[in-house]
């Protein structure tokens, strides 16, 4: 009797082994690009060699920038002549620059100057 429940749990554990190693033999590819799928490719308004942004778009969003996110959100990383030819002019953007200060050399005295944008 002693044979026959050694055997049943021997022939157990190799049906078990076998089956795991069949399902690990014919696993499928998990990512997207081994299934062959691709991210979709849009037809956007400035994909061509001479076509270019939507200026006025890109004026409005500043725009909604500067009423809403600056609150926020800054620009100190981004220099002003960025925006000179996409979204304003080189007037515009003077003007929007002159309404702040920064930090200019020290007096005789060592005391930190302002100069206007």
């Amino acid at each position: 009797m002693k044979k026959v429940v050694n055997g049943a749990i021997a022939a157990t554990g190799l049906t078990a082994s076998y089956i795991l190693y069949q399902d690990s033999q014919s696993a499928q590819a998990m990512t997207a690009a081994e299934h062959g799928l691709h991210a979709p490719g849009f037809g956007w308004s400035h994909n061509g060699m001479f076509d270019t942004f939507d200026h006025a778009s890109i004026r409005r969003g500043f725009h909604v920038y500067r009423e809403v996110c600056a609150a926020c959100h800054s620009l100190d990383r981004v220099a002003w002549r960025t925006l000179v030819g996409v979204s304003h002019t080189n007037s515009e953007v003077r003007e929007m620059c002159e309404e702040f200060e920064y930090d200019d050399e020290p007096d005789d005295e060592g005391n930190p100057r302002k100069r206007p944008g």
